[in-house]
């Protein structure tokens, strides 16, 4: 939950090519938080599914969603929340170039001009027993 918010931070993960979903990362206030729900749904979904996938839940740290959310910014380190850009290396020799590419940025703008081509479907229940 980000500071001040009532609301949690869920992040759907997909897959650039395809777009299927891949991973989902919701941010608690505290890491006793994360593992208490962790504990939660293991003790009250024993199948462990959620829709028709398995759900494997874990804690995590700030710095692996901070990873997965900006997969594409090379030469940066985590500490939390808060990117450290490191200098270039001989495997990027052009260094850090940003968090948003060019592609993301006209994806961006595709989908302002045309919102309604995403469609808003009912959520699945969250639990299947």
């Amino acid at each position: 939950m980000p500071p001040g918010s009532s609301t949690y931070a869920i992040h759907i993960i997909m897959d650039r090519a395809t777009g299927k979903t891949m991973n989902c990362l919701v941010e608690l206030e505290t890491p006793a938080d994360a593992a208490d729900l962790v504990t939660r749904f293991t003790a009250t979904c024993p199948r462990r599914k959620i829709g028709d996938r398995i759900a494997r839940l874990s804690v995590s740290s700030q710095e692996v969603l901070m990873g997965t959310l900006f997969p594409k910014a090379v030469c940066v380190v985590w500490e939390g929340a808060t990117p450290v850009v490191m200098p270039a290396s001989e495997e990027f020799p052009e260094g850090f170039r940003g968090f948003c590419l060019p592609e993301h940025l006209v994806a961006t703008r595709r989908w302002a001009e045309t919102p309604h081509k995403v469609c808003a479907a009912p959520l699945p229940p969250l639990y299947t027993h």
